[in-house]
């Protein structure tokens, strides 16, 4: 299934005299994440040939609270960056560290490049499986699955208890971390999109039945059929993080039932309406 992004325009980019683009093939980067394996250069226009400038934030966000939580998670990059990088036209990038570069970071058009290992936003190594799991399992399970020294094993067993089958085993395996990677390509921001509200919700609940979208607020409603109930869920658009992808859930505690039903549906193996 083809997979496509918004890219928010401002007027402030018509400022702009320079482009990131993939060195494999020259088109530029218009999502919000790039992996350690990738290569990128500057492609600069017009007749100033200023260094682009980029700051390097070595600094981790937690994964998105549970719909009902009262919380709201810290979100402020440090004041500091860890490191500032020059590059100018031509020069080949290659992020070799994990975490957030921001580009131009004093300019209005700054961007924010979140930056994986691995084969992200795909999820291929063990490890990465253990992680998602954070929002179907309790506190117990989790510090025994963060404990192991084989996490392939591990996450093997937690599905196979889960689903009482291989069979069934491999169906929740293959929608859940579909999910996770889809949430990834989706709402990465300045942080993994599967640890973002939404990514959180869309893994949890699956693609909504009807999503709209108001101005700086976008709106996700589930129902199993037309005169059913349904459960709604209102994100809004925080401008901040150099980012334009980040949006946060409206938390209610009214979300406690309808949560536990759909985590109980994945602890039970029942695959259908997820």
């Amino acid at each position: 299934m083809a997979v496509r992004f918004r890219v928010p325009l401002k007027a402030q980019m018509l400022d702009k005299n320079y482009l990131l683009v993939k060195a494999s093939d020259d088109k530029p980067i218009t999502k919000e994440y790039a992996n350690t394996s990738e290569k990128l250069f500057i492609k600069q226009y017009g007749t100033q040939n200023n260094p682009v400038n980029i700051h390097y934030y070595n600094t981790e966000f937690s994964p998105a609270l549970p719909p009902m939580s009262t919380r709201q998670e810290p979100m402020a990059l440090p004041m500091n960056a860890a490191d500032t990088l020059h590059y100018s036209t031509g020069d080949t990038i290659k992020f070799n560290k994990e975490g957030l570069y921001v580009l131009e970071p004093s300019s209005a058009f700054a961007k924010s490049l979140l930056v994986q290992k691995g084969a992200y936003p795909q999820i291929t190594m063990a490890q990465e499986l253990l992680q998602p799991l954070i929002y179907i399992t309790t506190s117990t399970e989790r510090e025994a699955l963060f404990r192991t020294s084989n996490p392939k094993e591990a996450v093997d067993n937690f599905w196979l208890k889960v689903a009482g089958d291989k069979a069934t085993a491999r169906e929740l395996i293959r929608t859940y971390y579909s999910r996770v990677e889809r949430a990834n390509k989706l709402f990465t921001c300045h942080k993994p999109g599967w640890t973002s509200d939404r990514g959180m919700i869309y893994i949890v609940f699956g693609k909504p039945s009807t999503m709209s979208q108001t101005g700086n607020t976008e709106t996700w409603i589930y129902r199993e059929a037309e005169a059913s109930p349904y459960i709604k869920f209102v994100f809004n658009k925080k401008g901040d993080n150099f980012t334009e992808n980040h949006y946060e859930l409206v938390r209610h505690r009214d979300y406690e039932e309808s949560w536990y039903s759909t985590v109980a549906k994945w602890r039970a193996g029942i695959t259908d309406n997820l």
